[in-house]
């Protein structure tokens, strides 16, 4: 299968403060967002048509977004490891900080449950907590969210727990 075109375009014409990223022909975009400082701040899913331009102020990290995001949605690639120096966690809680570390070591291709998330975080009963947490995730897919699972289902994903939903089947494929 050919590697989709990538394109990347400038939302905003203050210094280069969002962007969308646009994955081939399939008009699923993400729309990257990044501080004042060029540290990432929110990742979002978004669909539409969207025109292909490259952005003149873009920051090292949504480049690198764009290089390796292609590889990831069409081949199953590894991202590699998360920039953690790249990304603002100034809105974090101290709780979001310890999930969103914690679920960042599970490897690439497999699983967890949100009672393993929570143990990891020093609370076994907080696996609620962890939900709550992934939900606000600011960067699904970089901090992969979608490897955390209920022990008898798929669990939730992007605010959903409808099996049949669209955000259900995008983690099931995620996962896969």
């Amino acid at each position: 299968m050919p590697i989709p075109t990538t394109t990347l375009r400038s939302l905003d014409s203050n210094p280069a403060k969002a962007f969308l990223l646009t994955l081939g022909e399939s008009r699923a975009a993400l729309e990257i967002t990044v501080s004042p400082a060029g540290l990432l701040k929110k990742i979002e899913w978004c669909w539409g048509q969207c025109v292909s331009e490259q952005p003149d102020l873009a920051p090292p990290v949504v480049l690198w977004l764009a290089e390796i995001l292609p590889d990831y949605f069409t081949g199953g690639q590894p991202m590699g490891s998360i920039p953690w120096e790249s990304i603002d966690e100034s809105d974090w809680s101290a709780f979001q900080k310890q999930v969103y570390r914690t679920i960042a070591t599970i490897p690439h291709g497999q699983t967890r449950t949100y009672g393993w998330v929570a143990e990891r975080t020093g609370n076994g009963h907080a696996g609620r907590a962890v939900g709550r947490a992934l939900r606000s995730n600011p960067l699904p897919i970089l901090i992969p969210c979608h490897r955390v699972v209920a022990v008898t289902s798929v669990g939730g994903f992007m605010g959903s727990i409808d099996p049949e939903c669209s955000e259900i089947r995008l983690k099931q494929r995620l996962i896969q």
